[in-house]
């Protein structure tokens, strides 16, 4: 080897030592992956008499610098190619509170999107495309701008709060703010009533409220009762991550969002995918269409009031509903419950192959068993089972719809639209009375 050659190589391996660290930075596994490249190439090199710590360095170097570059380059200029829809490619957690969600702030996409279940089926001719406009505002949750003036309804949910696969304008709680002429502000979040318990504690106190201001929890029966719940439902209990921590949760939000290391994750647990591949169910709806289901939420949905109170997380979630109805009380807030069905719930007969729209109306075990807490408790509650199974054949025969979309787990902006109609008659009824026999509620008499 030249001096030349010496000095190139002397300043060749600083470089590929970070280029290996970037690597590692942006996609984990990557760097251990092009690490192993390298040490196979200059062991192969080395046989073979060439100069082998320069050009494995070069191979190690150009190969990390090239994913860097292309992972970077994806995310920021093409997420559309790792990422199916906005709720992918711009959620994230709070990295004090990891267990906590939010969106990137101030996002506006407006583009073509499928559900989650062509998705998981890796069945492309199950996707039923869309446009689809999605806004969050400076506090990243799905609102077109931060709220200005007095809030008169919060909304908290899972995704079936935010519209997932809805376009902005046609979610439940947009309709609903249209058609009640309300202030409503959606503090929706995936994951269960207790994260949204906890999201409404944190965000309470920015948030401009006035006595009877509505607190509106959706529960979605598919799996609000099967997540992960805390023994403690105060948002104080969680004690913020340090420095240290902070730090760690980023950097793993960041690499588990890489392109590069999502392809290679679903290669080496081909086995896992599979097996939700197989959670996907396939039938035929009446107009011809393939409709899917989700193989969990069947057997979910049809729990019976002894099955869901035998259930190990039946407690945490009525402690939660007490809890919330508390700390609205406290805060002079109204409470109100509304309990979404799964599709696999509505269009059981699809399902089962039996005949078209014979879906029995009779609240299911959760919506039982909820509803018999909430009557105990004084808490509003609406169960929109039986509406939605009503309107599902109703939009079929008029308009030849689904309620949902047919390869989602979600509904389409028919069943929003059946959603937020039911709700603006239960928040009339229920909550002008109540407007009526207080004090200093006016403002909101005269708005409903």
């Amino acid at each position: 080897m030249t001096d030349t050659g010496k000095v190139g190589t002397v300043y060749l391996i600083p470089l590929t030592i970070l280029s290996l660290l970037g690597c590692w930075l942006v996609g984990g596994q990557w760097s251990l992956i092009v690490g192993i490249l390298a040490v196979s190439s200059i062991i192969a090199l080395s046989f073979a008499g060439a100069d082998w710590p320069k050009t494995g360095c070069l191979v190690a170097t150009s190969t990390a610098l090239t994913i860097v570059v292309a992972d970077l380059a994806i995310r920021g200029m093409w997420p559309e190619l790792v990422y199916y829809r906005p709720h992918e490619m711009f959620a994230r957690s709070i990295p004090s509170y990891p267990m906590l969600g939010r969106y990137e702030p101030n996002v506006f996409f407006d583009g073509v999107v499928y559900g989650d279940l062509a998705s998981v089926s890796r069945d492309e001719s199950l996707r039923d495309h869309r446009n689809m406009r999605f806004v969050t505002d400076s506090a990243g949750f799905r609102n077109e701008k931060y709220p200005s003036g007095k809030i008169d309804i919060i909304v908290v949910g899972d995704s079936f709060s935010l519209g997932t696969g809805t376009t902005q304008d046609s979610t439940w709680v947009s309709l609903l703010s249209s058609s009640l002429k309300l202030n409503i502000y959606n503090l929706s979040m995936v994951g269960n009533p207790q994260r949204h318990f906890m999201n409404l504690q944190k965000e309470l106190t920015r948030l401009n409220v006035e006595p009877g201001t509505i607190v509106l929890l959706a529960i979605f029966g598919g799996n609000d009762l099967d997540e992960t719940y805390l023994e403690n439902n105060d948002f104080k209990s969680l004690v913020p991550q340090n420095t240290y921590d902070i730090c760690k949760n980023t950097l793993r939000w960041f690499q588990a969002r890489s392109p590069f290391s999502q392809l290679l994750d679903s290669v080496l647990r081909r086995e896992e995918y599979q097996r939700q591949v197989d959670k996907v169910l396939k039938r035929q709806f009446p107009n011809g269409r393939t409709i899917a289901f989700h193989k969990p939420y069947v057997r979910r949905v049809q729990r019976s009031p002894e099955e869901v109170v035998a259930h190990p997380n039946a407690k945490a979630l009525v402690r939660v509903l007490g809890d919330m109805r508390r700390y609205s009380e406290m805060h002079s807030l109204e409470f109100l419950v509304v309990l979404l069905p799964a599709k696999e719930e509505v269009y059981r007969w699809c399902l089962e192959g039996r005949t078209p729209w014979t879906t029995t109306t009779n609240t299911s075990g959760l919506g039982v068993v909820v509803g018999d807490f909430c009557k105990v408790s004084e808490i509003s509650f609406l169960d929109m089972k039986g509406e939605m199974v009503s309107k599902a054949q109703v939009f079929f025969k008029q308009l030849g719809q689904c309620l949902w979309w047919y390869d989602d787990t979600h509904m389409n902006h028919n069943g929003h639209k059946v959603i937020a109609a039911a709700l603006h008659e239960h928040i009339r009824d229920h909550f002008l009375q109540w407007s009526i026999s207080k004090t200093g509620t006016h403002l909101r008499k005269s708005k409903l």
